[in-house]
């Protein structure tokens, strides 16, 4: 048999169910908003490198430069690369 539950502590319960789940709502809100304000900053440290002439930047991981008004972007700048052996022969 079901319990018989007066129309008082059902409105309290249901109060009580909607305080909890506001209070979660408001948990998950301030956490979102404290992990964008961490999370979310804009790394504004431009780090930029002088090589043979060309001035290179580096932005959201790769480093831009640019030659004779295009724009190339490059996964390592030329210093990182500089020690890389290989074998075989070049012909341009």
């Amino acid at each position: 048999m079901r319990k018989i539950i007066s129309k008082y502590k059902k409105d309290k319960k249901k109060k009580q169910n909607g305080m909890i789940i506001g209070l979660i709502l408001v948990g998950v809100m301030l956490f979102s908003v404290l992990g964008y304000s961490f999370q979310g900053k804009e790394n504004n440290d431009e780090k930029k490198l002088n090589y043979n002439d060309f001035e290179f930047i580096e932005q959201n991981g790769f480093w831009f430069t640019n030659v004779e008004n295009l724009q190339f972007a490059f996964r390592y700048n030329p210093q990182q690369v500089e020690e890389i052996n290989s074998k075989g022969e070049f012909r341009p």
